[in-house]
C-alpha cells in the first residue's frame, strides 16, 4: 500500500517562502514596497480574524520586512509615512486579496 509522507510534505513547506513568491507574482520587487505591504496588511489584519490568521501563519518569512519595533504586529502604524520611497499604492483592499 502506498502512503503519503507527511514529514516530507512538511519540509518542503518549511522550505518554500510563500511570502517572497507572491512578492514575485505581484510584481513587487522592491523591498520599500514589500515592507509597506506587510505593515498595510498587519494593519488591516487588526479588524479581519482571516488574515490575522494567514498574518501568524507565515511569521517567520515576514519578521524581514517588519520594522524592529513592531515584529509582532501589534501596532497600527502610518506606512505612508513609514515608506515614502515606495509611490505604489499597495492598500490590499486595491489588490483585491481581502474580497472573502
Amino acid at each position: 500500500m502506498n502512503t503519503f509522507d507527511l514529514g516530507f510534505l512538511a519540509k518542503l513547506m518549511k522550505s518554500v517562502d510563500f511570502v517572497d513568491m507572491t512578492f514575485n507574482v505581484l510584481n513587487l520587487e522592491e523591498e520599500e514596497c514589500r515592507k509597506k505591504l506587510v505593515c498595510e496588511m498587519d494593519n488591516t489584519s487588526a479588524q479581519n480574524p482571516i488574515m490575522k490568521y494567514l498574518m501568524e501563519s507565515f511569521k517567520v518569512n515576514l519578521e524581514k520586512y517588519r520594522p524592529v519595533h513592531n515584529l509582532n504586529a501589534t501596532l497600527k502604524q502610518d506606512c505612508d509615512f513609514l515608506y515614502p520611497e515606495c509611490k505604489r499604492s499597495l492598500s490590499p483592499v486595491n489588490l483585491n486579496l481581502l474580497n472573502f
